[in-house]
């Protein structure tokens, strides 16, 4: 029973288009696919990696697809230092702190506030307190005064509503 629930409120949260679309390009927008996703991609692809969507409906700009990246990073930046590679330790750390404050930061936070308010199971409104705990201790390490209040203000924008696109709906499989 706890299972089942958790299972439709992660495809409400996560998956399924809804109050509150997962993807950077919905919130900031509306609209899906948009150039945050592009500038997603290409900061995969300057990384080194490449998106390739797996199942209908995966993006680049998706919460998880983009923290996933940040965690690639802090573990290529590890790896680094452990193997004595300070200048490739620097350069995971540098593209880390630019992907945090240029496309986590202006609104992941503001996402896992209102996703966690929309939330209806406990276990995904402490996930989602959790990930906004983490995401902006990350940022408050690395960013300046300036840009935090400019993030500040960014995820307190009002949340987009979605602009229906049938022909991208079709085409995309959601």
């Amino acid at each position: 029973m706890v299972l089942a629930a958790l299972a439709e409120e992660f495809a409400g949260l996560f998956v399924v288009p809804g109050a509150v679309m997962p993807f950077r390009s919905a919130f900031e927008t509306g609209r899906m696919f948009q150039p945050q996703s592009d500038l997603a991609s290409a900061a995969y692809t300057e990384a080194g990696f490449a998106f390739h969507a797996h199942l209908s409906g995966e993006f680049p700009d998706h919460i998880a697809v983009m923290l996933a990246f940040v965690s690639q990073t802090l573990a290529h930046e590890a790896a680094a230092l452990t193997a004595g590679d300070h200048a490739a330790a620097t350069l995971w750390q540098q593209r880390r702190v630019r992907f945090l404050l240029r496309q986590i930061g202006p609104w992941a936070i503001g996402w896992c506030r209102r996703a966690g308010g929309a939330a209806r199971h406990p276990f995904y409104r402490a996930i989602l307190g959790l990930t906004e705990q983490v995401i902006w201790s990350d940022i408050c390490e690395v960013a300046d005064q300036a840009t935090l209040k400019r993030l500040v203000t960014a995820n307190r924008r009002p949340l987009m509503r979605q602009k229906t696109d049938p022909d991208f709906r079709k085409a995309s499989g959601l």
